[in-house]
């Protein structure tokens, strides 16, 4: 092999290793390229990010049963919509016109942090929630109000 051929060789080994490997990877606007790879945001999954896990919660959730540590059962429906952030969702209640509750997604868990609402009085409503599958959720919510006993409910819900 000549110099020329030897330096052209090497010449093109160098700019090979020195490419940017993540030069042509996409992670839209939800991650960023780390070493050819996309890292993505809480709440967000795929070779791309192009998923959220959120929009596996969104929809109208029925219960199949609904217990409180009062003795009190219903039976109605968690209606989860888009929140404002990738990983947050907004949950309503179909009993409850005042109740809107942000909960933060990660994975196949919505957590809902502690959040003050007004029903004539201040109730502090704080949980949790777990996709056992894509139509089947668990759901736990803790009421605590000043003066009274925190009340905790446990439903399991059904998307059809």
């Amino acid at each position: 092999m000549n110099k020329f051929s030897f330096l052209l060789v090497l010449f093109t080994l160098l700019i090979t290793a020195c490419a940017d490997p993540c030069k042509d990877v996409v992670c839209g606007d939800n991650g960023t390229c780390d070493e050819g790879l996309c890292a993505c945001d809480i709440g967000v999954f795929g070779d791309n990010c192009e998923n959220l896990y959120r929009d596996d919660f969104v929809g109208d959730w029925s219960m199949i049963s609904h217990e409180c540590s009062n003795g009190s059962s219903g039976s109605f429906i968690y209606s989860f919509s888009v929140g404002e952030k990738v990983n947050e969702v907004e949950i309503r209640s179909s009993v409850t016109p005042n109740l809107l509750l942000i909960g933060e997604v990660d994975g196949n868990i919505v957590t809902i942090p502690s959040q003050v609402l007004f029903f004539g009085v201040d109730v502090t409503i704080s949980g949790s929630g777990t996709l056992v599958n894509e139509n089947s959720m668990e759901l736990e919510l803790i009421s605590a109000a000043d003066g009274q006993e925190d009340l905790v409910c446990n439903s399991v819900l059904f998307k059809p």
